[in-house]
């Protein structure tokens, strides 16, 4: 239980404003609204609140924490464009409400518009998207329940979140592998493992040091896994218990150190795939093509940076080059064969710079096929397909500190704006033809180290009808 000497009012402002500025600090697009259900200690229904930020007052930078009561919770419902199942069952809503949120169809687009801070809940102008082309934000719900002791009463709360602006890939892991979700770990352990008696922060820290020590967790996590063994089919748990082994683990530490190594005055660019070890190792699936492969003797220790540092230099992305890891040593440099790589846990971790890496999760999207043809091999008959290659990003770190989607350019985000720019938001295989030779112009000056720029002029651009 967590006690405090303080109004419940006070209670819910300190929640939101730790919260807040902790996603913020993830991406600054990230928008919050939060309501708190109210139980007494005999698990009867007392109110609904709706906490929100607005406009500070005063001239200082900053902003004020709001706080309404509501009619009941089946309001919530319909601000938040949820179907209420619960109708006026508290005790329903209580022991469900999580189950409902973990759902994806809790998923939607989010609005086109940018909320208004100082807009009223009755009369908000949110107009949701209609599967337009131009929109890529999208909302999540969360649900946490929290034992409460004010000086007022004793009882629980449900905090309800409504996180707005996200990008598609980091929605899809909340929701369909949570288990490699870093925002879904982020909140499970704000609300079990960042506040103490008196709503102090229980390691003394603020929330620039919570997200920092989420994030060394989030890799302990992975790192786990890359030890114990990992089916990428096996579906993960949504809640995320606390795990001394998480903080055991310093694979964080051996990547910061890498990535702050320049090399003859450059500064690191490179990738390194992870995985299992008897991935690497078995002699009979060659699921790993080893250009350069050290003896067991010369394997490189992960906290060797310098080393590995200078070994990035022989990776090259376009080859599909990469050194070779698991959660200890390098085994090399090598490319690998993706296909016999599908159910297990591949990782690759893409230096973009000084202290600046991308950690992805490498997958097979086989629900993605196209360009089918028969081969034949004796008297027999293969059917072979092409399948997506997807590398979503699990987490971005910059000097330290995490970050979650990208605040400015994104693949998917350029793509919905050509095809709203130049085919009306159309879809056909001949807009995916120019789009992907558009996207790839666009991406390459991205890829130099020094600044480039790109102009696109409507009156040479035909769109093929």
């Amino acid at each position: 239980m967590l006690t405090a000497d303080e109004p419940l009012e006070k209670i819910h402002e300190i929640i939101y404003r730790n919260l807040h500025d902790t996603l913020r600090l993830l991406n600054k697009r990230l928008h919050l609204k939060m309501y708190a259900v109210l139980y007494d200690e005999n698990d009867s229904y007392r109110d609904t609140i709706r906490v929100r930020k607005t406009v500070s007052d005063s001239n200082q930078t900053g902003y004020n924490v709001n706080q309404e009561s509501i009619e009941d919770f089946a309001h919530m419902f319909r601000e938040l464009s949820i179907e209420n199942k619960y109708e006026k069952d508290a005790a329903a809503l209580r022991s469900g409400i999580k189950d409902l949120l973990n759902q994806e169809k809790g998923m939607y687009r989010s609005k086109t518009q940018e909320p208004d801070e100082n807009e009223g809940a009755a009369g908000e102008r949110e107009t949701k998207d209609k599967g337009s082309a131009k929109s890529n934000d999208f909302t999540i719900f969360y649900a946490s329940e929290v034992e409460l002791r004010s000086i007022e009463n004793a009882g629980f709360a449900i905090y309800v979140l409504e996180i707005r602006n996200l990008d598609e890939m980091s929605v899809g892991l909340f929701y369909r592998q949570p288990q490699f979700s870093f925002l879904r770990m982020l909140l499970d352990y704000f609300f079990i493992d960042y506040f103490k008696k008196n709503f102090q922060t229980k390691y003394n820290e603020n929330h620039t040091q919570f997200a920092r020590r989420m994030s060394r967790m989030f890799m302990g996590k992975l790192n786990n896994f890359l030890q114990d063994g990992c089916i990428l089919a096996e579906s993960g748990s949504f809640d995320n218990a606390i795990n001394p082994a998480y903080y055991i683990h310093d694979l964080q530490e051996k990547i910061d150190d890498i990535s702050t190594q320049t090399y003859e005055g450059s500064s690191p660019f490179g990738s390194i795939v992870f995985c299992q070890r008897n991935l690497i190792t078995e002699k009979g699936q060659q699921r790993i093509q080893f250009a350069i492969k050290f003896i067991d003797e010369d394997k490189i220790k992960l906290e060797d940076a310098k080393r590995i540092r200078k070994l990035l230099e022989l990776t090259d992305a376009k080859k599909e080059l990469y050194l070779i890891a698991d959660h200890q040593f390098v085994y090399g440099l090598g490319k690998v064969d993706w296909g016999k790589m599908k159910e297990h846990l591949t990782l690759r971790v893409e230096f973009r710079g000084l202290s600046h890496y991308e950690l992805q999760l490498i997958r097979l999207d086989e629900s993605y096929q196209k360009n089918g043809y028969v081969l034949f091999d004796g008297d027999n008959k293969i059917y072979q397909t092409q399948a997506l290659l997807k590398a979503d990003c699990l987490l971005a770190v910059s000097f330290k500190n995490p970050r979650l989607g990208e605040d400015g350019y994104s693949p998917q985000k350029l793509r919905n704006l050509l095809r709203s720019q130049f085919f009306d938001g159309k879809q056909s295989m001949d807009s995916d033809r120019a789009i992907d030779k558009l996207e790839n112009i666009i991406r390459r000056p991205r890829s130099r180290n020094t600044g480039r720029w790109s102009s696109l002029q409507r009156k040479w651009w035909h769109a093929p009808s």
